[in-house]
């Protein structure tokens, strides 16, 4: 896969560099994001090691800053991982956004996007979407994608604080994408060109 802006009139997604730590930092601090993930950015130290990580991942991952089209400020992080180059097949997840930004559309023009760039560019086959079972609100928004619950993964990862979680794994395929297309056109406003 290769790594492309993506971007509408909102919002824009672009590679995730160490020049962005100041502004992740500001994003990334609050407790309310980071309840349910294996990351944490409370500090500039922190948010260092977050985009160091992506970029030590860069030639198996992409991971992008999710940036507002109107202040030019990034407001989240999201990424591609565990890419199958072989099986047309990728994870889309890690994905945050601060707090600001919860219930607006963003997350579903950030995912239109992804969607539209993964199947429509890239030919792929298969998008797997994983949450923690407890995170009810990422539970909830994946499947206002009109993502598919595949089925539940017991005690599939020990968190940072040791909690052994259930994991909820969800897909879009190619075949559903049009269906996803259009809802997600609908549920945004708009269609792209």
């Amino acid at each position: 896969m290769e790594f492309s802006q993506l971007e509408d009139d909102v919002v824009y997604l672009r590679p995730l560099v160490m020049e962005d730590a100041e502004a992740l930092f500001e994003a990334g601090n609050h407790a309310e994001i980071w309840t349910y993930t294996a990351h944490t950015i409370q500090s500039l130290k922190d948010a260092e090691a977050y985009i160091e990580d992506a970029l030590h991942k860069s030639k198996t991952e992409q991971t992008y800053a999710i940036v507002d089209c109107q202040s030019n400020r990034v407001i989240g992080s999201t990424r591609f991982y565990q890419i199958d180059t072989k099986n047309r097949a990728v994870t889309l997840g890690y994905t945050w956004l601060t707090p600001a930004y919860f219930g607006t559309s963003v997350n579903k023009r950030c995912k239109y996007l992804l969607f539209q760039y993964a199947f429509e560019k890239e030919g792929l086959e298969r998008i797997q979407i994983v949450a923690d079972e407890r995170n009810t609100r990422s539970c909830r928004a994946i499947e206002g994608l009109l993502a598919t619950k595949e089925g539940v993964l017991r005690k599939h990862i020990i968190c940072k604080d040791g909690y052994i979680r259930n994991s909820v794994v969800y897909s879009v395929i190619r075949e559903d994408w049009p269906r996803v297309k259009a809802h997600l056109e609908q549920a945004i406003g708009y269609k792209t060109v």
